[in-house]
């Protein structure tokens, strides 16, 4: 029992670029053809929208199925009927994925949208693309105003538009309506949906409303959270660290409860100085330092806002961010992970996963155990190169969020994620003793981006591989990547080193298109690359052209 969206839009919509914005239709039945209208489209009608705006809305009068005379919109649908394309786009549309720019439009007409799921009749909805389960209309209508309500609220929420007080009015309507239903059938909203709690209080916080009803709504979702099963309370992990940073703050404006609100303190504290890579280092500095909030009391006892400007900096930080297993779904704070006992490189969450990653991972791990071996036996003949062999094994082994960050930008994956599978950065490293930190035992010398296919002789010089073996190794990753749940937001990012001290190696990371929208393009990416000179542009024996700015 869902609501319908009918072949009417179906037919207005078109395929948008090869790497689309996600469609998220959360208990809305779509049309078998409906596809998210192509961004001309959408362009056009964000030109109509501006005029609109600037001379006013008609009233539109339609002819409705089996009534020979016209129906007049309401005018909230009178702008729906203008502008169709950019209405589909922005109740359809992934939040996520909605450009920065675009952001302010798209709330403007979520509102309109919401008000006119209320004024319009069954009828005019219908008329316009909508159609209802018969069995329960009222229900299905519900679920497609609620879902618009919920992502106008996450819009509102945003920390770039930060108008969390215009966001509390359609949370408290969706808990309204949502727990009615559920009362129906005999069931409680906290159990089904817990979440919306937490947006909830959320946008209560962020509003600066520290009264009973925050500490309420934040201490029901926390009590829901932690009884559910462990599979489904990973999932809510990151909001039960938010709550209880919330209810830090909550309770102190209070001023009631000190030995509880001292307790959601410290846990806080003492978990982000554990894993400060947990959260995303805007939301982090959203909660504890947003303008116009009262002092956080967990940033004071972190250290006070020194803590948070040094965040960036934190060792812990730099090697922990990117430490996730194998499958790429589990991230280390959330599970705690153990490596591989044969190479000692790779991580896993669980038995069931390492045997299930054993037939991609195993030629590497037998591989790795004959470098150890071979190390051992370097060790009486050439203790300098062992201890250069040693430290290149730890340090390919690193995870720096830094580099992750820098490879993303250098491939140039926030503009065109396709680049991620047919470019690739060439690195050449070189052994640097003398630093203390593994991190910097080794430096990037030189780098560039190039075309996978233009470096494969490159490759193939420089590692000793056959070409063959070198396009199954890509297509292989690709495969591995497409075959796993979760994968399906993931965009692969190719990379290839070399050098003194370190096995050649052809690996592919995995960023998402959340992180992207959440790291800016760096256009100064080398700068990350090292600790002090940036690397040199890589110039590969065959002379092919780097191509970091050809799109």
């Amino acid at each position: 029992m869902s609501a319908a969206w009918g072949p009417n839009m179906a037919n207005a919509a078109s395929k948008y670029a090869t790497f689309p914005p996600r469609m998220t239709s959360e208990g809305i039945i779509l049309h078998e053809d409906f596809q998210l209208p192509s961004f001309e489209l959408v362009q056009k009608d964000l030109a109509k929208l501006r005029q609109m705006k600037a001379t006013g809305p008609c009233y539109v009068a339609v002819r409705l199925e089996g009534n020979p005379n016209p129906s007049v919109l309401p005018l909230s649908l009178s702008w729906t009927a203008t502008i169709l394309d950019l209405f589909a786009w922005a109740i359809f549309v992934s939040p996520e994925d909605v450009a920065p720019e675009l952001v302010e439009d798209v709330i403007f007409v979520l509102k309109i949208f919401v008000q006119g799921l209320q004024e319009g009749t069954d009828a005019q909805l219908e008329f316009l693309g909508y159609a209802w389960d018969p069995d329960d209309p009222a229900f299905t209508k519900s679920r497609l105003t609620n879902n618009t309500r919920f992502k106008l609220s996450s819009h509102l929420l945003n920390p770039t538009i930060n108008r969390p007080g215009e966001a509390l009015p359609y949370i408290k309507a969706i808990i309204e309506e949502e727990s009615i239903y559920y009362a129906k059938h005999g069931k409680v909203l906290l159990s089904e949906d817990p979440y919306v709690y937490v947006l909830y209080g959320e946008a209560l916080v962020y509003s600066n409303i520290y009264t009973e009803e925050t500490r309420s709504v934040l201490e029901k979702f926390l009590q829901a959270a932690q009884g559910q099963q462990s599979a489904r309370a990973r999932h809510f992990a990151g909001a039960l660290l938010q709550t209880r940073m919330h209810l830090s703050l909550v309770l102190l404006q209070l001023g009631v409860d000190p030995e509880e609100q001292k307790e959601h303190t410290q846990w806080s504290a003492k978990f982000l100085r554990r894993n400060p890579t947990f959260l995303f280092e805007c939301d982090l500095k959203y909660i504890l330092a947003r303008p116009g909030a009262p002092p956080h009391p967990v940033l004071a006892a972190l250290g006070g806002p020194k803590w948070l400007e040094e965040l960036g900096e934190s060792p812990r930080r730099i090697t922990n961010l990117g430490r996730r297993c194998m499958c790429g779904l589990v991230q280390g704070p959330q599970t705690k992970l153990f490596r591989c006992v044969g190479c000692q490189s790779v991580l896993y969450c669980s038995r069931a996963c390492q045997k299930k990653d054993w037939s991609a991972h195993k030629e590497f791990c037998r591989a790795e155990a004959r470098r150890d071996a071979l190390i051992k036996e370097l060790q009486q003949k050439d203790p300098f190169a062992a201890q250069r062999a040693i430290d290149g094994k730890k340090w390919t082994s690193l995870n720096d969020e830094r580099k992750v960050n820098a490879i993303k930008s250098a491939l140039g994956v926030h503009r065109d994620p396709s680049r991620g599978r047919t470019h690739i950065v060439m690195q050449l490293v070189e052994y640097t003793p003398k630093h203390r930190d593994m991190q910097h035992k080794f430096r990037v010398a030189k780098c560039g981006v190039f075309h996978l296919e233009d470096v494969i002789p490159d490759i193939v010089r420089i590692a000793g591989w056959d070409t063959a073996w070198i396009r199954r190794k890509v297509q292989q990753m690709f495969d591995d990547i497409a075959a796993e749940d979760g994968f399906e937001d993931s965009v692969p990012m190719l990379e290839f080193r070399s050098g003194q001290g370190i096995e050649a190696s052809l690996g592919c990371m995995l960023t998402s298109r959340g992180s992207m929208r959440r790291t800016e393009h760096n256009p100064n990416w080398r700068q990350d690359m090292n600790k002090g000179d940036p690397p040199a542009f890589y110039r590969l024996p065959s002379g092919v052209m780097d191509v970091e700015h050809i799109f």
